[in-house]
């Protein structure tokens, strides 16, 4: 955040038979400078130079969008290039300041749900229903069918890519092949090739070769999910819901917000995870869960960073907030 202004700069003293010294600017976001002494012979004193710039602590701004319709997926290559999508076929495109409407069709019924890449030219765009995906390869764009419900794709790479909606589907890099039912599930994360989870009304881990379901410590619908590793998974739902997976078990957490639906979770390490609802943003720092401002309710579906203090969330109305 800026810092304070600095004060003005004092008045020159005048010079034997000279004209007093101008006042010196105020300093930009910083402490002014001192004004200049009078010169011989009475010439003014030159005014204080602008003070530099402060800094301050991360917060959450709100970034225009550049649509009105509801965002349900954020996902990012780099710092300087983050996608997003939603309602009516939207499609958005960031360079880490601003963002562009890269798609979006005011008569189209089609939600795209879901985001996510393997790099900034391989990028995956899905929709909820029909098993649309959309992907965005070296600059051209080429539709598949994952014949699945689509909510969130994930992949250890482009060759190896999941999506479950009732069933599992598995792209190998060239086609998509429909598995097993995993009855209940409908979001995807993993730590490794070999290491899968799938969540929504049930929960299910994929050990490389078989899909096996797993008892959760309290029936509940998930609706996000993400891990720093394979010993550190969160899952969050409704309720305001937060589950953790040590490696071994899956255990619940207090958040402290038993009205609110989680919508989506995320981040940079073990000590610095975020997760956002139909109205409150919160935070863990690795002991505690607690609430961060947004400057009012925020209904927000999605969330997706690159550290610490360069955070993206999108959500209803066109809504994208920025945390840094």
């Amino acid at each position: 955040m800026a810092g304070t202004g600095g004060a003005a700069g004092t008045t020159g003293a005048a010079g034997g038979g000279g004209a007093s010294g101008t006042t010196g600017a105020a300093g930009t976001g910083g402490v002014a400078g001192t004004a200049g002494s009078a010169g011989a012979g009475g010439a003014a004193g030159t005014g204080g130079a602008s003070g530099a710039g402060g800094s301050g602590p991360p917060a959450w701004k709100v970034v225009p969008s550049g649509t009105t319709q509801i965002l349900y997926g954020v996902w990012g290559a780099n710092a300087n290039d983050i996608w997003a999508c939603g309602y009516q076929a939207t499609i958005l495109r960031g360079n880490g300041t601003s963002w562009s409407v890269l798609s979006t069709n005011a008569g189209s019924t089609t939600s795209y749900v879901n985001v996510w890449g393997s790099s900034a030219n391989d990028v995956w765009v899905s929709a909820d229903l029909g098993g649309l995906s959309n992907r965005y390869l070296n600059g051209a764009w080429t539709t598949y069918n994952t014949m699945v419900v689509n909510t969130k794709l994930w992949g250890a790479g482009p060759n190896d890519i999941w999506s479950v909606g009732g069933n599992s589907s598995h792209f190998d890099g060239t086609a998509w092949t429909k598995g097993v039912t995993l009855s209940g599930a409908n979001l995807t994360w993993g730590a490794a090739t070999d290491d899968v989870w799938s969540v929504g009304q049930s929960l299910y881990h994929w050990d490389g070769s078989s899909w096996t379901s797993v008892n959760p410590p309290m029936s509940v619908r998930l609706n996000g999910i993400w891990g720093s590793g394979s010993t550190d998974v969160w899952a969050v739902g409704y309720n305001g819901v937060v589950l953790h997976w040590n490696g071994a078990i899956w255990s619940v957490v207090d958040a402290g917000v038993p009205t609110v639906t989680f919508h989506s979770v995320w981040g940079s390490g073990p000590g610095d995870i975020w997760a956002v609802s139909d109205s409150v943003v919160m935070h863990w720092n690795g002991a505690t869960w607690t609430a961060s401002p947004t400057g009012g309710p925020r209904n927000l579906m999605d969330v997706w960073g690159f550290g610490p203090n360069d955070v993206w969330a999108v959500g209803a109305s066109g809504l994208i907030m920025h945390w840094h």
